[in-house]
């Protein structure tokens, strides 16, 4: 009786903290924007990418990571300046700015000294995908365009297909849609092998209980 009631707690006990990892997982994983209060710093409400550039490798890639940067050629950039996320199409403040505002729509504007209103210097775009669990990733919330998730389609926020952008939040998302849909497998994978090994155990009770009972008188 001691040997099943153990069983029966091990099985819940396993059950109850893959229900509570899946649940973090998923959580991790769900873009939950947070206020930050910095300038520079975007949230993207909806499904879209801002598109940035590797000017070394050439190539174009996707991240949902607003928290933006100037460069040393005052392009905004994603993430920090060192690793040259040029943000599509580039936009380039001039060197003596005070403020930045974006709008919702993408809209850039900064102000000088001297200028009593804000001059636009440029429009962000969003990127969005058919698949986005199809992008590959290239670096941390960095991915690439794949065969998978279909060609990125380009657009300005306020789009109900792109979404749109909220200045001084971020995106706080540890885990990707791909990291969360894997960990969510693993989980479910540890959550079947324990009852597989709960059900051998119980079968192997069965048997000693039936060779006890026909030893007995």
């Amino acid at each position: 009786m001691s040997f099943r009631f153990g069983l029966r707690s091990l099985l819940i006990g396993v059950t109850i903290v893959a229900v509570i990892a899946a649940w973090h997982v998923n959580s991790l994983s769900a873009n939950t924007p947070r206020h930050t209060g910095r300038m520079l710093d975007l949230a993207i409400f909806g499904r879209g990418y801002l598109e940035v550039a590797d000017y070394e490798s050439g190539g174009n890639f996707y991240t949902r990571n607003g928290r933006l940067s100037i460069n040393a050629d005052g392009q905004l950039t994603s993430g920090r300046p060192v690793e040259e996320w040029v943000v599509q199409p580039p936009i380039t403040l001039p060197t003596d700015w005070q403020d930045v505002k974006i709008t919702t729509d993408g809209l850039v504007f900064v102000r000088t000294p001297g200028q009593t209103q804000n001059t636009q210097v440029g429009q962000l775009q969003l990127a969005s995908f058919i698949n986005p669990d199809g992008l590959i990733s290239v670096g941390p919330d960095v991915f690439q365009e794949s065969e998978e998730s279909g060609f990125a389609s380009l657009g300005n926020p306020g789009d109900s297909a792109f979404g749109y952008l909220h200045q001084e939040w971020l995106n706080e998302s540890p885990l990707s849609a791909m990291q969360a849909r894997d960990w969510t497998n693993v989980l479910i994978g540890l959550l079947a092998a324990a009852l597989c090994w709960v059900g051998y155990e119980l079968r192997q009770q069965r048997r000693a209980l039936l060779r006890l009972q026909r030893r007995m008188p």
